[in-house]
């Protein structure tokens, strides 16, 4: 859209202040990748720190389920019966008791990490970030420069407690 406002920005935009650590590590990540090809400006921090946020939580989601899987077992107690149907008693006088699954149930995290997908998927086609957002982008290779500040610092999430 050649009638588009465009910000005018040399330098890669700092993360704004109120950003989680965990989200801090994802804006440097991707923010040098972004603002060459002028999809990240200092306009755009509001919602590329929401998506920085957003995807530090996915992650968290993600990890949680990694480690816990997406369910976990409800467990009831019941009587030991004997053969004959009488409830078996333990030397001590009283019943015999067992545990047995009665449900399984899911993790909430199963259910934040998808909503949490769905509100990444929007934001990153904001961005250009999926291969299908960034056909549609027109980018005027003769403006998209090296980032002076680039870093070459990989994306490294780190579990924390």
């Amino acid at each position: 859209n050649d009638n588009e406002p465009q910000p005018v920005q040399e330098l890669r935009p700092e993360p704004p202040e109120w950003l989680s650590e965990d989200a801090t590590i994802i804006w440097n990540a991707l923010a040098d990748q972004l603002t060459p090809l002028q999809l990240l400006t200092v306009i755009d921090k509001p919602a590329f720190g929401r998506y920085c946020e957003v995807f530090s939580q996915w992650l968290k989601a993600k990890i949680f389920l990694e480690k816990h899987g997406q369910s976990y077992p409800l467990y009831g107690m019941t009587d030991v019966l004997n053969d004959d149907g009488s409830v078996q008693i333990k030397p001590d006088g009283e019943p015999a008791r067992k545990r047995f699954i009665k449900a399984v149930n899911q993790y909430p995290q199963v259910g934040i990490f998808k909503a949490l997908s769905a509100e990444l998927r929007a934001l990153e086609g904001e961005f250009g970030m999926t291969p299908s957002s960034r056909s549609k982008i027109i980018v005027d290779k003769d403006k998209v420069k090296e980032n002076p500040r680039s870093r070459k610092e990989k994306f490294k999430y780190k579990q924390r407690g």
